[in-house]
């Protein structure tokens, strides 16, 4: 897991982000829907369980993005 830049967001604006981790063997793999997702704030955007963010006020707010015992923002 790595993390990403800031990524302006219009409020109602939907955006679907992709997870991927890389295995022992060195392959890369889709883990969008078995991520755990935490904004530190919790009002600025909302996040669906299949990585699908939605802007809920003007602001700013971190998302944290866990799997297999990591941590990302």
């Amino acid at each position: 897991l790595t993390g990403n830049s800031l990524v302006p967001f219009a409020v109602g604006e939907t955006r679907l982000f992709r997870v991927e981790a890389e295995t022992a063997l060195g392959l890369t793999v889709d883990v969008t829907t078995l991520a755990t997702y935490t904004p530190r704030g919790g009002s600025v955007f909302s996040v669906a369980t299949d990585g699908a963010v939605t802007g809920l006020a003007t602001g700013a707010d971190w998302l944290d993005v866990s799997y297999g015992g990591r941590t990302t923002s």
